[in-house]
C-alpha cells in the first residue's frame, strides 16, 4: 500500500487534469479513481491516528508502572536504611566497632556530614540555580579550611557491608 504521501502527491496530481480535455467516460474513471484514493488516504489516517493512540496508551502504561516501582524502590531503600540503623545502634550498644559473619562483615565506618543550619547564611556561590544548596561543595571547601557561615563538618557514623 502506498505511504500517506504519495497517496496525496498521486490525489494532487489528479487534481491538476483538466477536465475539459477529457470525456465523460475519462471523467468517470477520474472520479473513481479519486475516490479511491481518498479512502485510501483515510484508511491511513486512521491507521496512524490508531497506533498513535494505542502508542500513548502505553506510554502511559509504562509511566504508571516506573512510578510504581519506584515507589517500591523507595520503600525497599528506607528499610534498608532502618536496618543499618539498627545494625549500626546494636554494635554501639555492644561497644563493638565491627562485627563478623559467615560471609560478610559489617563494620562501624566514621564519615564527615556537612549540616547545614541555617540556609539563610549560606553564601550564594554555593546555591544552585534550582536553588539548592551545594552541601558538596561546602563540605570541600570546610575540609579545605575555608569558614562557611551556617555550615560545619559533623563526625557521622554510616554501616559498611564488604
Amino acid at each position: 500500500m502506498p505511504s500517506f504521501r504519495d497517496i496525496q502527491e498521486e490525489l494532487q496530481s489528479m487534481l491538476e487534469i483538466s477536465s475539459q480535455d477529457l470525456t465523460e467516460e475519462q471523467k468517470a474513471e477520474l472520479e473513481k479513481y479519486t475516490a479511491e484514493l481518498e479512502e485510501q488516504a483515510e484508511e491511513k489516517i486512521d491507521a496512524f491516528c490508531g497506533w498513535i493512540k494505542e502508542q500513548s496508551a502505553r506510554i502511559d502504561a509504562i509511566k504508571a508502572e516506573a512510578n510504581r516501582l519506584a515507589g517500591k524502590a523507595r520503600i525497599m531503600k528506607d528499610n534498608i536504611d532502618k536496618l543499618k540503623a539498627h545494625y549500626l545502634f546494636t554494635l554501639d550498644q555492644m561497644g563493638k566497632n565491627k562485627a563478623q559473619g559467615k560471609v560478610y562483615t559489617i563494620a562501624k565506618r566514621k564519615t564527615q556530614q556537612c549540616v547545614v543550619y541555617d540556609d539563610s547564611l549560606i553564601p550564594q556561590k554555593y546555591v544552585s540555580y534550582t536553588p539548592k544548596i551545594s552541601v558538596a561543595d561546602i563540605k570541600a571547601d570546610i575540609k579545605n579550611g575555608m569558614q562557611v557561615p551556617g555550615a560545619e563538618l559533623r563526625d557521622n557514623y554510616s554501616l559498611a557491608i564488604k
